[in-house]
């Protein structure tokens, strides 16, 4: 039993030392985010077309 509950608390424990990203890997995953989100924007703006130029008042 005792042999069962330091297994577990081992177990526990390095399920805990999870490593955190490191700094170039999160900019990586940032930018490729943001690139993602530009792509779905120039695409929502290019679907639209292009704006018809209001009548000037004479």
């Amino acid at each position: 039993m005792r042999a069962a509950a330091i297994g577990l608390g081992l177990l526990l424990a390095l399920a805990g030392c999870r490593r955190e990203p490191e700094f170039d890997e999160r900019y990586k995953s940032a930018q490729e985010r943001i690139a993602r989100t530009a792509a779905d924007i120039e695409a929502q703006v290019d679907a639209t077309g292009a704006p018809t130029p209001l009548a000037s008042p004479q």
